[in-house]
Parts: structure tokens; C-alpha cells; sequence
């Protein structure tokens, strides 16, 4: 059980979806837990459950997404594992969703840019219309393997609108991430299309036309290893 001070929390409320029971204390401060999302109660607040993973398998709730999977990209040599995991530790629920991973870059002066990924695509390449949202919530927590990736490393959210498109096409924002648990609440404001990628699309459309969701991992510079467990809970629109 948390606690926190008086200040804020019925803020926090307000923006939560549901996730939180708060009482109030003798002592003029608060207790708060959290608890399940509850998918039903979220939907008729105005919010879109892509997944709460609370069913311990592959699909999302959310039946405009085909299953989860997991893969890296930007490949050292040899092999470079990845294991998605369904029933994993959750964030306020019994489960969550967890992709684990083994990284490495080649020594040849070089940044390759290694990374491992977990998406689910829409349906059939179907567009999703997230145009009418204003947020993308998640909660997220790393837990570093023998060798763990550089402690600056953030968590990478990907909205894929390339249905139609030779080359990739997403609009991108980065959340933080750390060893505890941790609610991210990014603007779909904020998310912007990464200068690497060619022809040019607004976040307005790209929001407009979603194929995809997307949360990466970066990998090691030159030369490196690295190897841990991004664990993912509660994705949702509000």
C-alpha cells in the first residue's frame, strides 16, 4: 500500500481510468492502492482498452488488434534471442505482458542500433481511427539481465500508418523507464514522425490511420551486449 499526501490526488483520480482506491485517514492523509483496470468501466468513461492482459494470452482486448509478438531488429551477428510472455507480472492486475531479450552490436566502429520490440499489428492491416483521443496510457517496468542495456535506455511508442507504404511510416514519442513500476501517460500530441523516414506524414493523419502499436527496447552501442525483461500492463486511449 502507497501513500501519498493530500495534494494532487484527486487530480490523479480524475486521470486514472478507474485504477485506483483511495481512503482517507485519521491522519488528514490518503491511502492508495492500485487495482485492475476495469476494461468496462474505462470504455464508458470515454477511454479505448487496447489490453489490459488480465486473459493471459497473446490477443489484445482490443479486437482491431491481431496477437501480440515480439522481434529485434538492426541485428548484430549471431543469433539474437527474443521471447514474448503472456501471464507475466502485472502492473495492477494479476498479469501483464513481458518481451525478453538478448542484444548485441558487432565491434566494427559502428553503431547498429539493436533493438527488440513488442507490437501488435491492426487486423488485416485494417486502419484504427485514434484521431479522437488525446493520450496513450501504459504502465511499464525493466528488469536489466547480466548485461544491462545503457541506464539512460527509454521505452519507445510506435503508432505504425504505413497500410499502403513501401517503407515504414509511424509517429513516435519516448516514455520513461525504470526498475519500479510505473504509470506513462504520453500526449498524442507529442508524437511525431522520426526524421529518418521518408515520405513525410503528420501526426494528425498518422493518428487517423493506425496499423499498429509498438513499444521497443534499444539495444548496446559498438561492441556491446545486452540482455533484460520490458514488462508492459494496461494499454489504453483516453
Amino acid at each position: 500500500m502507497r501513500r501519498s499526501p493530500m495534494l494532487g490526488v484527486s487530480a490523479g483520480i480524475a486521470r486514472s481510468a478507474a485504477a485506483l482506491t483511495v481512503s482517507l485517514l485519521p491522519c488528514g492523509c490518503f491511502d492508495v492502492q492500485q487495482v485492475a483496470l476495469d476494461p468496462a468501466a474505462a470504455s464508458s468513461a470515454g477511454a479505448r482498452v487496447i489490453d489490459d492482459f488480465e486473459d493471459g494470452d497473446f490477443r489484445p482486448l482490443d479486437d482491431g488488434f491481431a496477437p501480440w509478438r515480439c522481434i529485434t531488429y538492426n541485428p548484430g551477428p549471431g543469433r539474437q534471442p527474443v521471447r514474448c510472455g503472456a501471464s507475466a507480472e502485472g502492473f495492477s492486475g494479476e498479469h501483464g505482458y513481458s518481451l525478453w531479450f538478448e542484444l548485441s552490436d558487432a565491434p566494427d566502429g559502428t553503431d547498429a542500433y539493436p533493438s527488440a520490440e513488442l507490437f501488435a499489428p491492426s487486423q488485416d492491416d485494417a486502419p484504427q481511427d485514434f484521431s479522437s483521443y488525446t493520450e496513450l496510457r501504459l504502465a511499464a517496468k525493466f528488469e536489466p539481465g547480466d548485461q544491462p542495456p545503457p541506464e539512460d535506455m527509454g521505452l519507445s511508442v510506435s503508432l505504425n500508418c504505413n497500410a499502403g507504404y513501401d517503407a515504414p511510416q509511424s509517429v513516435d514519442d519516448l516514455g520513461p523507464l525504470s526498475g519500479a513500476w510505473q504509470r506513462i501517460i504520453l500526449p498524442l500530441e507529442d508524437f511525431a514522425q522520426p526524421s529518418w523516414q521518408k515520405p513525410p506524414v503528420d501526426t494528425r493523419s498518422c493518428l487517423s490511420r493506425v496499423n499498429g502499436i509498438a513499444f521497443d527496447v534499444g539495444g548496446p552501442s559498438d561492441g556491446g551486449r545486452a540482455d533484460g525483461t520490458l514488462l508492459v500492463d494496461d494499454v489504453y486511449l483516453q
